[in-house]
C-alpha cells in the first residue's frame, strides 16, 4: 500500500471517529442527556480504539 493511500485512510478514519463523536454530543444536546452521554462515552472509546489500530497498522507498512 502506498504512503498516500495509508494517509488517506488515516483521514477517513479519524473523520468517521469526529462525526460519530458529535452526533452522540448532538443527541445529548437535543434529546435526552443520559442516553448521548453514554453514546458519547461509548463512541468515543470506540474511536480511540480504531484510531489505535490503525496507528499501529501504519507503523508495520
Amino acid at each position: 500500500m502506498t504512503r498516500a493511500r495509508a494517509l488517506r485512510n488515516l483521514v477517513v478514519t479519524f473523520s468517521a471517529a469526529l462525526a460519530w463523536i458529535l452526533s452522540g454530543y448532538a443527541i445529548m444536546l437535543l434529546f435526552n442527556p443520559a442516553v448521548g452521554f453514554l453514546y458519547f462515552l461509548g463512541s468515543f472509546t470506540i474511536c480511540v480504539r480504531l484510531l489505535g489500530v490503525l496507528a499501529e497498522w501504519l507503523d508495520h507498512n
